[in-house]
């Protein structure tokens, strides 16, 4: 009862839906407050199987809604080609359910819930449309319609026996004008999933009427279910039972009966039912976006025998991408040496190394962390908090595991000979699932005396697992084994960062190591007795993300793997300022502005340790402020712009220093803290507000406030059984914003300072880094690599307008991630930012050296 257009909004350059309601019914008080309230209810409701709201408009006299544009058919368009596989339909109601059970929690019931309100992307990704909005219907029903997808059926909301929703997907209650609840969902969701199953909705007949009447009267013919999934049939039997008070209770019910039966794990269901791991169709959530676009050279370097001398290099060019420092989906290559997995424009590619052109692997939306499976047949990933896989040649997605925290940031994956998946997930430690899915099962948790934290990891060829440890009291890195169940050191590196270990047939354990003796290292390695056997050697520097063939080819990333950064102004509109602030530096991250704007302090390193900078702007000089022996991060200036606040590597605490470098470093919170960081302090500098891990929560991240006029110990604002990070405390002093991942994915909130009473989401569709401006009416965050901005209303209570995208970085070598923050001006117009400095004259490419240890034959 509407029409609704595609649209751009030019504002933000990006595509929209536009839903206008019709101007003969503009004038109607009940259905434009219908139509606001509704709008008000999608607003309320963030979740990825959701489609979104952005905005409430009018023009004129034309009121309409600016909704996400959603790509892809509908479910009813879907069934016009028949009925749908089991695997594929579990899937698809795997999501609804997850959709509609954030809206109950609400208390938000959709009422209309059918094959036309909901549409699959072509990338898997379900969207339930219409959520809540009653559709006015201005005439009687037409006989002539298809019942199935007639219009919605409503009445004044005022008037007893009111009727709302579609005919052939209405409960019984709704039919007979009842009072209904959340189980009315329920019903519709189990006709929906029998008309996927089936092609065919069992109660649709000639006339709206009729179709009523079998919704209340008539039973499908439950033989047309799978008879070879009983959990299933049992499933919508329960969702389609006409009493609501023997109906499924709670859609969580189904979801978890769905996520059961695709696990394998109910013994009624048999086991020919088992999805295999290339039919299922995955769950892809939005991701964190990889910039990949520059093209790459692949060196290939083969050895064909002593006499004559062997051939050096072949040379072609495949347009890839620029593989990037602190890139998640790294260049991979097979185990039998014949392909190599990328990432380019947020999705897996696979390039075949006999052919020219390189492969899309759909579905593979914000994928990271690709790895391989031994046969070299398909491929495992991360998306956002899911652990998928793809065939290796294309096709359906298989949603592995579900909930799995930080594997796309600081996490790895790994495919090991007996058929398991395993990961890490920073704090999470190390878990294994089967590649069929499944419930991930923890296998090794950090110490939380000796053991920050696992990082990335790798398979060995006899089912022991390599990965790298952060241990902070020990050093800065430490590789480890894995040995039937508990973890054995190899070694520690006296300082520099290590990463991606991978074994090699030559007998060796290649890495790559940066901050200090930069390169690709390798260290002789026994597999029986699972210990070094040598020192390690720089294969070459300059390198990095090795991956090694069974035959022993090895694959790695040349290029600056520790580019220099340097500071610079980018304005409101993205443009960034063609003259940095001061000479770049290794290792530039954290930019905090002085209260008077003309000082920055970064972490930065010139050497092997990161330590404080000060940065002088008008000057363009900068000046070392600490010099420990451990890394010193997250500066931030005391209001009256005399110290620097930052957390300090020797003391393990926060502390301070006199910002023109004259006395000690002074710890500020005296208790010990295993972790902690992001300081940012109250205008009147009474107050200080920071992240920290507390002891003995799983490495959960909270927010803690402290007085600083009395140093005493931190208390909490913010403690819950999430992960919240990067805290940041209003000019006012009345608000605190962070980010948390209460929702599935990082977005930003508000709660009040310092009781932690009420709660705002600021961020839609993901966010992080919140920066307040000076002004505090404006709140700054990021999400992959556009900047975001929320004008924040104070008046009266808390209000926020909808996020605008100020600008996206892609592409100019600027991060606004972890651990490159920016800053704003005083005046709010400017930010600066933390940009790479690259050698364009050489370019990264991927190289295969085929023959890789030949030099080192002595080593």
């Amino acid at each position: 009862m509407g029409e609704v257009y595609r649209a751009t909004d030019t504002k933000l350059g990006r595509e929209v839906a536009i839903k206008t309601l019709p101007q003969a019914l503009s004038g109607d008080a009940e259905r434009l407050a219908r139509f606001q309230r509704e709008a008000q209810v999608l607003a309320s409701l963030n979740h990825p199987n959701i489609a979104a709201i952005y905005g409430l408009e009018q023009v004129d006299q034309t009121h309409f809604l600016v909704l996400e544009l959603i790509e892809g058919p509908d479910l009813s368009e879907r069934l016009k080609q028949g009925p749908l596989a089991v695997e594929q339909v579990l899937d698809i109601g795997r999501q609804i359910a997850e959709g509609l059970e954030v809206a109950h929690e609400q208390g938000v019931v959709h009422r209309d819930l059918k094959p036309a309100n909901v549409k699959l992307t072509p990338d898997g990704k379900v969207k339930v449309l219409d959520f809540g909005l009653a559709k006015a219907l201005e005439a009687g029903p037409d006989g002539g319609s298809d019942p199935s997808l007639s219009p919605t059926i409503t009445s004044a909301a005022t008037q007893a026996g009111v009727i709302m929703g579609t005919a052939a997907y209405m409960s019984p209650e709704q039919a007979r004008g009842s009072t209904v609840d959340k189980r009315a969902d329920i019903w519709s969701f189990g006709c929906v999933l029998l008309e996927l199953l089936t092609g065919r909705n069992p109660f649709v007949a000639d006339t709206i009427s009729d179709t009523l009447a079998s919704v209340l009267r008539s039973d499908p013919d439950w033989k047309e279910l799978p008879k070879d999934s009983p959990a299933l049939r049992r499933l919508v039997k329960r969702c389609l039972d006409k009493d609501p008070m023997k109906r499924l209770r709670d859609i969580g019910e189904a979801r978890i009966a769905i996520e059961t039966i695709l696990a394998g794990d109910d013994e009624s269901v048999p086991e020919a039912t088992t999805a295999p791991a290339s039919s299922r169709k995955s769950l892809v959530i939005t991701a964190i976006a990889i910039l990949l676009t520059a093209a790459i050279t692949l060196l290939v370097v083969r050895a064909l025998s002593p006499e004559p001398p062997p051939e050096q290099t072949r040379r072609f060019r495949a347009i890839h991408g620029t593989f990037l420092d602190g890139n998640d989906a790294p260049p991979r290559l097979s185990p039998d040496g014949r392909k190599i997995v990328f990432s380019r424009d947020d999705s897996l590619w696979v390039q075949h190394l006999d052919q020219l052109e390189p492969q899309k692997l759909r579905g593979t939306v914000g994928a990271v962390k690709p790895a391989w499976s031994p046969d070299s047949e398909s491929i495992a990933f991360s998306a956002r908090e899911d652990l998928k896989v793809v065939p290796a040649s294309g096709g359906e997605v298989t949603t592995v595991a579900v909930g799995i925290r930080d594997v796309s940031t600081v996490g790895g994956i790994s495919w090991g000979p007996d058929g398991n998946i395993a990961f890490t997930s920073g704090n999470g430690g190390l878990a294994m699932v089967p590649a069929r899915g499944g419930d991930p099962k923890v296998v090794l948790q950090p110490d939380d005396d000796q053991e920050d934290d696992f990082h990335e990891l790798e398979f060995l060829p006899d089912g022991n697992m390599l990965f790298v440890i952060h241990r902070a009291a020990v050093g800065p890195d430490t590789l480890a084994v894995l040995d039937q169940g508990s973890s054995r050191y190899l070694f520690s590196l006296d300082s520099g960062r290590l990463a991606n270990p991978v074994y090699s047939p030559t007998g060796h354990i290649l890495y790559r190591r940066s901050q200090a003796k930069s390169g690709l290292w390798a260290v002789p390695f026994s597999l029986d007795s699972l210990e070094t056997t040598g020192e390690p050697f720089l294969i070459t520097p300059d390198a990095h993300y090795p991956s090694v063939a069974d035959d022993g080819t090895l694959l790695y990333v040349r290029g600056d793997a520790d580019p220099l950064r340097q500071l610079v102004w980018v304005d409101r509109d993205g443009v960034i300022d063609e003259q940095p602030l001061g000479q770049p530096l290794q290792g530039i991250a954290a930019p905090s502005l002085s209260p008077d704007g003309t000082r920055v302090a970064v972490m930065g390193r010139e050497g092997e340790t990161g330590n404080i900078w000060i940065y002088d702007i008008e000057r363009k000089t900068r000046s070392r402020l600490t010099f420990g022996s451990n890394a010193d991060w997250d500066p931030t200036w005391t209001p009256d712009g005399k110290d620097v606040v930052f957390w300090n590597g020797d003391t393990q605490a926060i502390s301070k220093k006199s910002a023109d470098g004259g006395g000690e470093i002074e710890r500020i919170v005296k208790v010990d803290l295993r972790d902690s960081g992001i300081p940012t302090i109250s205008s009147d500098g009474k107050w200080m507000v920071f992240w920290m891990l507390p002891t003995g929560r799983g490495g959960l991240g909270d927010i803690f406030y402290m007085d600083l006029e009395s140093g005493n110990d931190p208390l909490p604002i913010i403690l819950t059984e999430f992960d919240e990070f990067y805290a940041g405390i209003s000019p006012d002093g009345t608000l605190v914003a962070y980010d948390s991942d209460e929702s599935g994915g990082k977005e930003v909130y508000l709660t009040r300072f310092p009781s932690g009473d009420g709660r705002w989401q600021v961020s839609v569709d993901g966010g992080s880094h919140p920066v307040w401006s000076p002004a505090g009416d404006e709140l700054f965050y990021t999400a992959g690599t556009r900047v975001h901005t929320v004008q924040v209303d104070t008046r009266d209570g808390v209000r926020l307008s909808s996020p605008e995208t100020l600008f996206d970085l892609e592409g100019t070598g600027i991060s606004t991630s972890d651990p490159r923050r920016y800053d704003v001006s005083n005046d709010g117009r400017r930010f600066v930012m933390v940009q790479d400095v690259r050698d364009k004259t050489v370019p990264p490419a991927v190289v295969l050296n085929y023959n890789w240890i030949e030099p080192f034959r002595d080593e």
